[in-house]
């Protein structure tokens, strides 16, 4: 999971990737804290169906403005660029990877359309 601080990062990475899973956070916060370690290991599972970044609200006002992040963590999902969902606070490990392999198979299926 890459670490991301500027919007220029943050935009190349939407844009290059299919589907991105970004990541909002602050170190301060508990839950932030618990929701870290879950999106990491998915990061490890799921890195070659979605891109996974990482932003420390803390560092990142710019970023936190733009998107509108008022609640940590905050978990936004991108397609192609475009905002698909944003998850906020705390959300069951379990529940990431049902919306992650949702987000995958609409991607695969889509492209097996393109192909036709």
């Amino acid at each position: 999971m890459e670490a991301i601080e500027t919007i220029d990062d943050f935009t190349r990475n939407i844009k290059e990737h299919k589907i991105v899973l970004s990541f909002f956070y602050a170190g301060w916060c508990r839950p932030s804290e618990r929701q870290f370690s879950i999106v990491e290991k998915l990061s490890s599972e799921y890195s070659e169906k979605i891109r996974f970044i990482s932003v420390d609200a803390d560092k990142a006002d710019a970023l936190c403005d733009r998107y509108n992040v008022k609640t940590l963590p905050e978990l936004i999902f991108f397609g192609e660029g475009e905002i698909i969902e944003a998850l906020l606070g705390f959300q069951q490990e379990a529940y990431i990877r049902e919306y992650i392999d949702f987000l995958a198979k609409q991607a695969v299926e889509a492209t097996q359309e393109g192909k036709k």
